[in-house]
């Protein structure tokens, strides 16, 4: 779709420099080859800044370790792209750097703030548009051992089902906005079918979510 677009890809090589007189004229690449530009757009990433933090445990990338009410130590509590905590469908400790999920995490976080005690059971949301195609994804799955497709990848209008041991962790989507709200939905309530059922059943995820069955479980 990039490339429909007029985007050209350089993949396979390294940045190894800028070069110009005042400004940036041109990126050179690993291989010899200038790129003439006027501007340069990088990308690297970023690391949270903790290392000031005494009290709390701090994982190996140097978020802040929480619960599962977003406690990091007795009395107090953290939220958003610092925090690490314990994704409530799999157990497995993660860092979210979106701001809808430090939104969510801020009002759970307020919450125990007051005494509610409750926990943090949110499911991850991102969504992103190139050039006029929107790609949503809901989830969060580091690994997966099998994608099942549903759709048409091609035509931009589809779901794909990142499954591993037999359970779906995230789901993505083009043009499938009303299936892409009810996946969140069933994740969240932990009734997403498991990769097995997919492949028997072709309910729509809407209809899965308005089963009677699901609404009465």
């Amino acid at each position: 779709m990039h490339e429909s677009h007029g985007v050209r890809f350089k993949l396979g090589n390294i940045v190894y420099g800028f070069e110009g007189n005042h400004n940036v004229e041109a990126v050179a690449l690993d291989n010899g080859e200038l790129i003439e530009t006027d501007m340069v757009v990088v990308g690297v990433g970023v690391r949270p800044v903790t290392q000031f933090l005494d009290g709390v445990g701090l994982d190996h990338g140097g978020a802040v370790v929480v619960d599962s009410r977003l406690r990091a130590a007795d009395g107090l509590f953290a939220a958003g792209d610092i925090a690490s905590f314990p994704d409530p469908h799999t157990g497995e400790y993660v860092r979210i750097e979106h701001w809808r999920t430090a939104q969510q995490q801020g009002r759970t976080a307020a919450r125990n703030m007051i005494g509610l005690n409750v926990t943090f059971d949110a499911v991850p949301f991102f969504w992103t548009r190139q050039f006029d195609i929107g790609l949503l994804y809901v989830g969060h799955a580091a690994g997966w051992d099998e994608i099942i497709y549903r759709g048409e990848v091609a035509a931009q209008d589809f779901l794909a089902f990142y499954v591993k041991d037999n359970h779906v962790l995230a789901v993505a989507g083009m043009n499938r906005d009303r299936e892409m709200a009810a996946a969140e939905e069933l994740l969240r309530l932990e009734r997403m079918p498991t990769s097995e059922q997919l492949k028997r059943n072709d309910r729509s995820l809407v209809e899965m979510l308005q089963a009677p069955a699901l609404i009465s479980a």
